[in-house]
């Protein structure tokens, strides 16, 4: 929705900045992205119901994709009473283990946006990858057959570090990001909307300009790509 009358336009930019939007995102319209964020305050994704209790420090399930590596084996015990789907907490329990009630949060209140946008499910479809792993993935579309899917090697994707995940839209059995790509990505957006709102440490994929990578999450340690390395080869944990 556009309009030309200067004093709307400006209480939509106060609005977008306290949506937390920032510099050409201000914009004075409501578009896509300030919309989704508005629906995410009305519809009140952050009761304690909608976040299973606060979130369990468990995991949630994963499904790998087609172009999904194998997650590493899971480094902790999946979450009790079926808070979210086995995939994605299969995929959550390969992450260090501070970061995995956040991880399950993104997994609850997606699904609950995508339902409301006519999908099933949001599933987290890939978690923590071994450098074997990311190699094999580098390789894919320069050394071996496939489509290139990463522009990071071994050591220089926090999928190598335990803080990131990757997300999958479902419509039952469907992989929407494959069969309807359109409506995967309003689903990204509006969960990205409400991950910024609530999860400021988390940081979406889909902002980056290089490679935009909508299903994807990190969390942020304020580390560079060496330090993380550094700490992992002399044993420490990337979050202190």
């Amino acid at each position: 929705m556009k309009s030309t009358d200067p004093r709307f336009i400006q209480r939509i930019r106060d609005l977008q900045v306290k949506l937390g939007f920032t510099g050409k995102e201000v914009d004075g319209q409501i578009g896509h992205n300030t919309l989704s964020r508005i629906e995410a305050l009305v519809f009140d994704y952050t009761t304690p119901d909608a976040v299973g209790n606060g979130g369990n420090s468990g995991a949630g399930s994963a499904a790998n994709s087609g172009s999904a590596v194998s997650p590493a084996t899971p480094g902790g015990t999946l979450p009790a009473g079926g808070a979210v789907d086995e995939r994605s907490a299969k995929n959550i329990a390969t992450l260090l283990e501070p970061v995995r009630p956040t991880f399950e949060r993104i997994v609850i209140e997606g699904t609950r946006i995508a339902k409301s946008m006519g999908a099933t499910g949001y599933v987290m479809i890939g978690g923590t990858r071994t450098y074997a792993e990311q190699t094999a993935l580098y390789n894919q579309g320069r050394t071996t057959a496939g489509p290139r899917v990463t522009n990071a090697k071994a050591g220089y994707s926090n999928h190598n570090f335990g803080i990131a995940g990757d997300f999958g839209v479902f419509a039952g059995a469907a992989y929407l990001d494959n069969t309807n790509a359109a409506l995967a990505s309003r689903i990204h957006e509006a969960v990205a909307a409400w991950v910024k709102v609530n999860l400021p440490k988390i940081e979406w994929g889909g902002d980056w300009t290089s490679f935009r990578d909508e299903p994807h999450y990190q969390y942020r340690t304020g580390l560079t790509m060496a330090q993380m390395r550094e700490r992992v080869a002399s044993g420490k944990s990337v979050l202190g």
